[in-house]
């Protein structure tokens, strides 16, 4: 009889052994989504012109998201700055994505209805796209559109990219006046600022296509000229990673340069899924205007193709 109840008793034994070992593999996992995915994020409209901005058009706020104020907020006023921030969660169906397009000089659409903009004209715009996936860091674009607007005839806005830059780093876009351009005598600067050019990094986000990453940045200037530069990728501990040359024009819209990886950096992030680097971008020719740099350009294989 003893016997028979030792061999009966065995097998639940073993049962309650192997739910124990699940539900821990579980709290594990658990603890990693969370980790993971559980922080809270801020995106940040860093304004160093002193000139207020408006958003003449933004997204709904989804839900996870929430503290938009200031330039990104909602308005009756411009704002010098802004911020808004996501606490995502892997067990809710939370949005990933919001935006809104920023300008400066517009003027308030008195005969604003519910569903249209409520602001008109003015000089723009910055596109502000804030990107907060689950897994994985978030990310912020912030390219100018101004002449690209114009151009298509979209929006009846003046360029910005003669008279401001931006340039992302991380989650925070920062704006600046370029030089002479605010000065109440920019008609008489010289040549040496009329022909400078400034190239900067407009989002933080690199989608990896076939080994390639491709980041995005946009170059600057008060006259529409032509740069070649070089761009140098590399890890925080400062191995490069890769590198590439591209041909860029001033007031163009942003474009995707293709810089080819490593090896071994294909190796990590098949491996890790994402991995964040070192950017800087300079003139090769060495001229009047200057490039930039950031400590947090994050490379990750293309999901949902959002900007």
């Amino acid at each position: 009889m003893m016997g028979a109840n030792r061999s009966s008793a065995l097998p639940w034994g073993r049962l309650f052994a192997l739910t124990a070992v699940v539900v821990a593999v579980l709290l594990v996992l658990t603890g990693l989504a969370a980790s993971r995915a559980g922080a809270e994020d801020t995106f940040r409209f860093n304004n160093e012109t002193g000139q207020g901005f408006t958003n003449g058009a933004r997204d709904t706020v989804p839900e996870c998201w929430y503290g938009d104020n200031g330039a990104l907020g909602p308005q009756t006023e411009p704002k010098l700055t802004g911020e808004i921030r996501a606490d995502i969660s892997p067990w809710e169906s939370c949005g990933e994505w919001w935006g809104a397009n920023l300008s400066y000089n517009q003027e308030f659409w008195e005969e604003y209805t519910p569903g249209n903009d409520l602001w008109k004209g003015g000089v723009g715009a910055f596109v502000f796209d804030a990107e907060d996936p689950t897994v994985g860091p978030a990310t912020l674009s912030c390219r100018a559109a101004g002449r690209e607007w114009v151009e298509r005839a979209e929006f009846p806005t003046q360029p910005i990219e003669n008279v401001m830059s931006a340039e992302v780093d991380g989650t925070t876009c920062t704006v600046a006046w370029l030089p002479g351009a605010h000065t109440a005598s920019a008609a008489a600067v010289g040549t040496a600022v009329d022909t400078a050019k400034y190239t900067h990094f407009v989002d933080s986000l690199a989608p990896v296509v076939g080994g390639k990453a491709l980041v995005a940045v946009q170059t600057f200037g008060r006259s529409r000229l032509k740069v070649e530069d070089a761009i140098t990728l590399s890890t925080q501990g400062g191995r490069v990673i890769g590198r590439a040359k591209a041909r860029l024009e001033v007031g163009a819209k942003a474009q995707r340069v293709a810089v080819t990886l490593d090896a071994v950096t294909r190796r990590v992030l098949r491996r890790r899924g994402f991995l964040v680097v070192k950017a800087a971008v300079s003139h090769v020719d060495g001229s009047a205007g200057g490039g930039d740099t950031t400590t947090q350009l994050v490379l990750r294989p293309p999901r949902t193709l959002h900007r």
